[in-house]
């Protein structure tokens, strides 16, 4: 190889895990107001990306069809090079299942699940045996710091308490990607921050993607990159 060859060939590009392209998604009963009007996101390995808008601007229902929860009705989503639309159904569960984790806006823990029993279902559900599960779950809300509240039901807890369940139960199986809806909407300032950093915190550790929708301008400082939704697009 010439001398300087390597150096001749420029940086490495990042490894992109979600490549989203000209999406667009209309609710029905819309009356032709798409919720995405040609939508396109690269989001890298490792990288913390906020979807800031407001109400009605799209974010949301973004998150939903990169984690192929929507399917778009143009436009293509990819991850890791995958195409989302080539899968059918049980495909794209499974995908969901063994890559991405889930941090709800309003925590979607169940009710009738203590904290620990929460955490151990989405690992049980992705193949792990129960006795590895259940040690897994334990040492992750111990992680988190409600290591002493892993035997609650989800009444028993605060709101900060809940989404502490609800990131351990996101990262527990150690995601390649996370997508977090409006993740501290439904706590109080202080709670809300504290969820929004550990959220981060872990998420570096392990070296995961995030997408986080939101309106909530705190988080901003706290992610790499800060996407704009206005009218269903990425600006």
């Amino acid at each position: 190889m010439p001398d300087g060859a390597l150096a001749s060939a420029g940086p490495i590009e990042p490894h992109a895990l979600i490549e989203a392209r000209d999406l667009r998604y209309g609710y029905p009963g819309s009356h032709g107001e798409d919720a995405l009007r040609g939508a396109s996101l690269k989001v890298v390995a490792g990288e913390i990306v906020l979807l800031r808008g407001h109400s009605g601007s799209g974010k949301t229902t973004l998150l939903c069809v990169l984690s192929g929860l929507l399917t778009p009705s143009d436009g293509s989503v990819r991850i890791d090079g995958v195409d989302l639309g080539a899968l059918g159904p049980a495909a794209r569960t499974r995908l969901r299942l063994d890559r991405f984790g889930f941090v709800f806006q309003r925590f979607a823990l169940i009710s009738a699940l203590r904290a620990r029993e929460n955490v151990e279902l989405v690992l049980t559900a992705g193949g792990m045996p129960s006795r590895d599960a259940r040690q897994h779950a334990t040492a992750q809300l111990a992680a988190l710091g409600i290591g002493s509240k892993a035997e609650r039901l989800p009444a028993e807890l605060s709101g900060g308490e809940q989404q502490r369940v609800a990131i351990a139960r996101a990262l527990a199986k150690r995601p390649s990607i996370v997508f977090a809806d409006e993740p501290t909407s439904s706590l109080d300032r202080a709670s809300g921050m504290e969820a929004a950093r550990l959220l981060c915190a872990v998420a570096r550790d392990e070296h995961a993607a995030v997408v986080i929708a939101s309106h909530d301008d705190r988080i901003a400082p706290l992610v790499d990159r800060v996407v704009e939704v206005i009218d269903g697009r990425c600006v």
